[in-house]
């Protein structure tokens, strides 16, 4: 991305930052979405005990490359410069994804791929996406314990395979000269929470960009269960374990760990597997941020609303975004009472975690 592309980018993110916070509580419909995400496939290699988005299938055929070069043009008419993660499924279970990250890299956005890194396999492929401009490729690690690693991506030897696709990556990256930053993201279960702070440490040592670390949630294929997480084998229950662990990965990061999460994410995670019910008080800022469009060009602005706004195929983006089917699904979501609050991709940071986010991306631009 270039400079003033930068600029203008971080200019337009602050100013819509004060919009997205007046439409939060007004409904005043001021703001654009700045959390764009692309789901290429539904398809993946895991079957992970977490998500089952692998089996949410459709007969229709998925978005071609073509296709999906047209919709990042129109989002690019609408919105300028802005930030796009590419996910799935596992992009790269599409022989023709690397086309459209490249793609995407070329209309100077900020991308970011996630992945679960065991399609990683083919030695062009790694560099093709390494110089494509990649801001951030995401890859999965939920433990360095093989034997707990695999039993949650449903996968035998998914960590040995996963732990050889990193150091691939690091050792072509030196090489070539690559600004891609390499992350892990992690779902927090009952299963791993005594080594999480192994897969940070890990990171530390390898020299990666970043450990995303996400609550364990409500699986969104499906209906809804607003106990779910009393039947769920993998919800943290023990809540001196959880506490011990959120204490040292705040001690961590103060310390130089590359968490991605801030402090206050962090803390909220004992409120969410202690107390779920008290996330459901807080307001949900995913309405007024995300605009999703799943593999076969459906639109959607929460992850967990399955329902189309509209379909990319037939209607322009902003069109969808301002219709009055997205205003009613809005005004609907601010009075949401999941307690979800902890997704990633729309937790809201406040004002110096945006401002750290941005610096990141400018002091990446720099080295480019």
């Amino acid at each position: 991305m270039k400079r003033r592309d930068i600029a203008r980018l971080a200019g337009r993110k602050a100013v819509n930052h004060a919009l997205q916070f007046v439409d939060l509580y007004t409904g005043l419909e001021l703001s654009r979405p700045d959390c764009i995400i692309f789901d290429l496939t539904h398809r993946c290699v895991c079957r992970c005990r977490y998500c089952s988005i692998w089996s949410h299938q459709d007969e229709r055929p998925e978005l071609t490359a073509r296709q999906w070069r047209t919709v990042i043009d129109d989002f690019v008419r609408w919105l300028g410069p802005f930030s796009l993660t590419l996910s799935g499924g596992d992009p790269f279970i599409r022989p023709d994804a690397i086309d459209i990250v490249e793609h995407a890299c070329e209309a100077d956005l900020l991308v970011y791929v996630n992945c679960t890194g065991l399609l990683l396999d083919d030695a062009e492929l790694e560099r093709r996406l390494l110089l494509a401009g990649v801001q951030r490729l995401n890859l999965s690690l939920d433990s360095l314990e093989a034997e707990v690693f695999d039993r949650l991506r449903g996968r035998p030897g998914a960590h040995r395979q996963t732990l050889r696709t990193i150091d691939r990556l690091l050792e072509l990256r030196q090489r070539i000269g690559s600004r891609t930053g390499i992350a892990i993201t992690l779902t927090l279960t009952a299963d791993n929470l005594d080594g999480v702070l192994d897969v940070v440490d890990y990171a530390h040592r390898q020299g990666l960009d970043g450990v995303q670390i996400s609550a364990l949630y409500e699986d969104p294929v499906g209906p809804h269960d607003a106990d779910w997480h009393r039947h769920d084998a993998l919800w943290v229950r023990d809540s001196v374990a959880l506490k011990r662990a959120v204490d040292q990965l705040i001690q961590r990061r103060r310390a130089g760990a590359p968490i991605a999460n801030p402090e206050s994410q962090l803390r909220l995670m004992r409120t969410y597997f202690d107390h779920p019910e008290r996330l459901r008080e807080r307001r949900c800022i995913s309405p007024m941020r995300a605009f999703g469009v799943n593999p076969y060009g459906d639109t959607n602005i929460c992850y967990f609303f399955s329902r189309t706004l509209g379909n990319v195929l037939h209607q322009p983006p902003d069109a969808i975004w301002r219709s009055a089917a997205a205003a009613r699904k809005r005004a609907q979501l601010r009075r949401c009472d999941r307690s979800c609050h902890l997704v990633n991709s729309t937790y809201w940071k406040g004002l110096d975690g945006r401002v750290r986010d941005l610096l990141d991306v400018v002091r990446r631009a720099r080295r480019t």
